[in-house]
């Protein structure tokens, strides 16, 4: 019973430097999500942000222009690089030849989801900060429930 406590407290210990030096917040299994925490399924079922959000972040990048060919592309201004990494190339070569919604969706696999490749890896979500209108309008910034990193780093 005595080693069982020491290797409890050490393991305890070593979770509060971890938890002090990398500012890691750990998740309990089963304390939010049912799903394993950074799985796809996660981050599938991860709440997203309502398309009102994705259309005032259109009115800061690009003054709402969903078709703005220039080479931060579309609405909400996606790098064509970006846009393929993340599976636009299934509605249009060029953010600007896909509807509102469908850059929505992208945006959302960029900021929220991430996107399962056709070869079946994982391209996990970069967040928001790529969007220099969310980074510089705190009227912009996400709700935290939309944040899926909130609980890795605080």
């Amino acid at each position: 019973m005595r080693r069982l406590r020491k290797r409890i407290l050490v393991v305890a210990c070593i979770v509060a430097l971890t938890v002090q030096t990398v500012g890691a917040t750990p998740v309990m299994a089963g304390e939010k999500d049912k799903y394993e925490p950074w799985s796809v399924e996660w981050f599938k079922h991860h709440p997203r942000p309502v398309d009102r959000y994705w259309d005032r972040v259109a009115e800061c990048e690009t003054n709402s222009n969903w078709s703005d060919g220039g080479k931060w592309g579309g609405g909400l201004g996606i790098a064509i690089t970006t846009w393929q990494r993340y599976g636009g190339g299934a509605f249009s070569r060029h953010p600007s030849g896909a509807t509102r919604e469908e850059q929505i969706k992208i945006a959302n696999r960029i900021a929220v989801r991430g996107y399962i490749r056709k070869d079946g890896s994982f391209q996990f979500p970069a967040g928001y900060g790529g969007w220099g209108c969310i980074r510089m309008n705190k009227y912009l910034k996400p709700h935290p429930s939309v944040l899926w990193y909130k609980w890795k780093w605080s």
